[in-house]
Formats: C-alpha cells, structure tokens, sequence
C-alpha cells in the first residue's frame, strides 16, 4: 500500500503500483465540496460532485460512497482524508502491525511524520471529518477499486481503474486486514 512510488506520485505523475506498470498519465484531482469545519453533518456535505453517502453493498458495514457519475477514470486522486489531528492514538488497542498507519478504527489513520514520530487522523466525529471516512474496505482484492497511500503527512485515495456509475468505492489494505475485520 505504502511505497515510495506511490508517496513521489503526486510530483512525478508516473504511477508504479503493484497491479500497473509505469504510466505518464497526469492524474485527475476532484476536490471536496467546500464546508466549513464544525458544521454537524460535514461529512456529507463535502461529497465532490457525483459522489453520494448511501447504504454500503458490504453487509454490516453501515453506510458507503457510490459514484453517480458516467465513470470515474482510472488515475482520479481524492483527499486529504480530514479529521481531528492528534500525536496520541484515539483508539484503544492495537494497530496493525502489517498496516502500520490503518489504526484498529476505520476512522483513524496513523501516519507517519518521519521515521520514529507519528500522528492519527480521527474521522469519527462527523462535522471535523470529511466523506472518506464513509469508504469502506473491500472483502477482497477483486472489489477494490481504490488504493490509499500516504503523502506529504495526508492520506489520499486514488482509483486504480475505472468506476462505473452505481459503483461503491471500496479500499483494499490486503488479505490479512481483510481476516482481522471478519
């Protein structure tokens, strides 16, 4: 998920993935509808354009993002994934060893400053949050249609194909991930 392929991506427009081979496609950036922080439902009111929060196709899972677009493009970059900054982890337990800066929460992030500090994103709290904290993790690698990687201290969603209309978006963070949620 993490590699310094993806981390230079954003400035060198050449994308290396394990799924893809090297690209020159400059990619699409669709920014948040603007609001203000503190606004209580923030979370959905930042939804870009052609996104919209309904019930998630993932069973137990709550809500999640679909696309009503004609289709998202390979390469089009979401983010930064917003919430309550903190140098202390807001979730009790562990993180995951595997997935360093996915914390046991699907709301929090962990992300690393440099090589020894950290700090966490909490999405939990809907009007300091942004829409991304409503993308769930896809049950397998096949359903995935979004990669998420760290940049310059901010977590970003890219999709990695295209997204047909009435398609959720879905995160892949591996097979181990996928165990430990159930």
């Amino acid at each position: 998920l993490f590699s310094p392929e993806l981390h230079t991506s954003l400035y060198s427009h050449r994308w290396r993935s394990p799924r893809t081979t090297t690209s020159s496609v400059r990619p699409q950036f669709i920014a948040d509808a603007a609001v203000a922080p503190g606004v209580a439902d923030r979370a959905r009111l930042s939804l870009p354009q052609g996104l919209t929060v309904g019930a998630s196709s993932i069973a137990g899972a709550g809500l999640g993002v679909w696309s009503n677009r004609k289709k998202l493009p390979k390469g089009v970059m979401f983010g930064p994934y917003q919430g309550e900054v903190s140098e202390e982890n807001p979730v009790s337990g562990p993180t995951h060893i595997n997935y360093p800066w996915i914390c046991s929460c699907a709301c929090v992030f962990q992300i690393y400053k440099n090589k020894k500090d950290r700090e966490y994103v909490d999405a939990q709290d809907e009007s300091k949050s942004n829409w991304m904290r409503f993308v769930n993790c896809a049950r397998n690698e096949q359903e995935q249609n979004l990669v998420a990687f760290q940049h310059r201290g901010q977590i970003y969603y890219r999709t990695f194909r295209a997204v047909g209309p009435g398609s959720e978006l879905l995160v892949w963070y591996g097979e181990e991930f996928a165990q430990e949620l159930g």
